[in-house]
């Protein structure tokens, strides 16, 4: 359900680009990727990376020939499988920081208790994991389950974006801040 709603947001620094470097593994710990940031070896960040088409990319290294690595720290990014080229090619030193969501610890002890706020945790935990076993059983009952399930996450979906801030289902206005939400339900402090 974390995954599903993004919920368990994290980030994850890269190793330092080494010169001319075009290209770089994503962290693991990452499951999805929302942005990108590059600090360079001054240490002043830049803006988020632009994702841009994977043959855009090709075209602008193409398009600069032997200039791709004296152009300053990557700008412009296209997600390649497990990896980021990014353009232009680093000048070294530079490093990558990714936000996106990230895999809460599993829970395996009687006291663990789920990072999902309450009501959310405990009947989501209960509904998914009723779906899953009517589903192995071929209960009859398993799209009851399934439909429960999805309520939950649907309320967990609109509790987030109550919340305040740049989160799901809002539009990210690059250069400008947010209003606060006008949901009195939304906690300001």
């Amino acid at each position: 359900m974390c995954v599903e709603t993004e919920f368990f947001l994290s980030s994850a620094t890269g190793s330092a680009l080494s010169a001319n470097a075009s290209n770089q593994t994503i962290p693991t710990s990452l499951i999805g990727m929302d942005y990108i940031i590059a600090t360079k070896t001054d240490g002043t960040t830049t803006l988020p990376l632009i994702q841009i088409p994977f043959e855009e990319i090709l075209e602008r290294r193409a398009n600069s020939g032997a200039q791709a690595g004296t152009n300053g720290a990557p700008s412009h990014f296209a997600r390649y499988y497990t990896t980021v080229e990014f353009w232009p090619n680093a000048q070294g030193g530079e490093t990558l920081t990714y936000y996106g969501q990230a895999l809460p610890t599993a829970l395996s002890a009687n006291g663990d208790t789920p990072i999902l706020p309450e009501p959310y945790a405990s009947k989501a935990l209960e509904y998914g994991a009723l779906a899953e076993a009517a589903d192995f059983k071929k209960d009859p009952d398993v799209q009851t389950y399934r439909a429960l399930y999805e309520d939950q996450k649907r309320r967990l979906r609109a509790f987030r974006n109550r919340r305040r801030g740049k989160l799901v289902a809002q539009l990210g206005i690059q250069g400008a801040s947010l209003l606060p939400p006008h949901d009195p339900s939304v906690d300001l402090r």
